[in-house]
């Protein structure tokens, strides 16, 4: 990656491995729940970009073989990855066409956490 002149290496350089990306955590991690999403594409919109899977910070988006009635190759989820979305919505965000969505996926018994923790704040 340039900027300005300058080239910076650190996804290049062979001492920081694929690892190492998101080596850091917020000090407070333990207390904020990551949230559950799922992916649904609507495939009459898709023009197969790219831009779902390539900005995915989970990477866990990939070109299927499947097409839509355009003859575009729809994204679709990596196996083994069905329950890897935290919901943060970048697909949603970058799509230029408005072909994906993520609907946030409530665990059991969140309602009654949720619950718990409000009357705790009053």
């Amino acid at each position: 990656m340039r900027i300005q002149g300058y080239e910076t290496s650190i996804q290049t350089s062979p001492q920081v491995g694929e690892e190492m990306r998101f080596w850091r955590k917020p000090l407070d991690f333990d207390k904020h729940k990551i949230p559950k999403g799922k992916v649904i594409v609507i495939a009459e919109r898709c023009k197969a970009c790219g831009f779902c899977y390539e900005f995915c910070p989970k990477d866990m988006l990939e070109e299927s073989d499947q097409r839509n009635k355009k003859g575009y190759k729809l994204p679709k989820i990596k196996e083994g990855m069905e329950d890897d979305c935290i919901a943060c919505r970048h697909c949603e965000d970058i799509c230029p066409e408005f072909g994906i969505y993520i609907e946030e996926i409530e665990e059991e018994g969140e309602d009654e956490e949720k619950e718990k923790k409000e009357k705790e704040e009053e």
